[in-house]
């Protein structure tokens, strides 16, 4: 199995690079990043991972140019994200890097992807953020992959340095979440690790056709 994943540098993505490296099924795992690390302490090297350095502005040029097998892979996997709390940032990685993506993919004969998103995306939200998160959830169905998995995790945890919205406002949304239908609320949070285990499951076993969306509840059941 050819897996295409795109923001293996962050915080999910990261974590479900290390999983699919630790299965024997996955032949490569090819995790295109914007420059060459001098090193990368999430993955180790592995002769089935490939990291192409790309121009996420000049998709298209450099991923496509770099590898001629790309039709062949199996899965496209949408880990791209920013926090950096600025409306332009979210509309040029959360929503443009992505549906670029998932477009030329598309365009070359991908059938499945899987995205990460968000609770409460919603392409109408005021949130800079949940909106684009809402847009890219349109544009990708709109692309009609055979299988099309949308994870829409509540406030993250885990992550080894919390920012500081993380700090103050997880406490409090999980007070919100005990008090609003415990797991099944939206403001429950849950583990990165939880979300790229779940990602990884339907990788290496999909129990879906279609376009299905996949909650914290959905994520934290196994």
């Amino acid at each position: 199995m050819r897996i295409l994943l795109f923001g293996a540098s962050g915080f999910i993505g990261g974590q479900l690079a290390a999983n699919l490296l630790a299965d024997s099924r996955i032949a490569a795992l090819i995790c295109p990043q914007r420059q060459k690390l001098s090193h990368d302490l999430s993955l180790a090297e592995n002769d089935r991972l490939q990291r192409p350095v790309i121009d996420f502005n000049q998709i298209p040029a450099n991923l496509f140019n770099a590898d001629k097998k790309l039709s062949s892979i199996d899965w496209l996997l949408l880990c791209l994200g920013t926090h950096s709390g600025h409306a332009g940032s979210y509309q040029q990685v959360d929503l443009g890097y992505t549906v670029k993506a998932a477009t030329l993919a598309r365009e070359a004969g991908i059938k499945n992807c899987l995205l990460v998103s968000s609770t409460l995306a919603s392409a109408k939200s005021l949130s800079p953020y949940l909106r684009c998160k809402g847009q890219a959830e349109q544009a990708l169905v709109a692309l009609n992959f055979d299988r099309l998995g949308i994870f829409q995790p509540g406030p993250l945890t885990g992550r080894p340095a919390l920012r500081w919205s993380e700090k103050l406002g997880t406490p409090l949304l999980s007070l919100a979440a005990k008090l609003s239908g415990g797991i099944r609320s939206p403001f429950a949070p849950v583990a990165g690790e939880q979300v790229a285990n779940a990602m990884a499951r339907q990788v290496l076993n999909p129990d879906f056709n279609g376009v299905k969306r996949f909650s914290t509840a959905d994520m934290v059941r196994f």
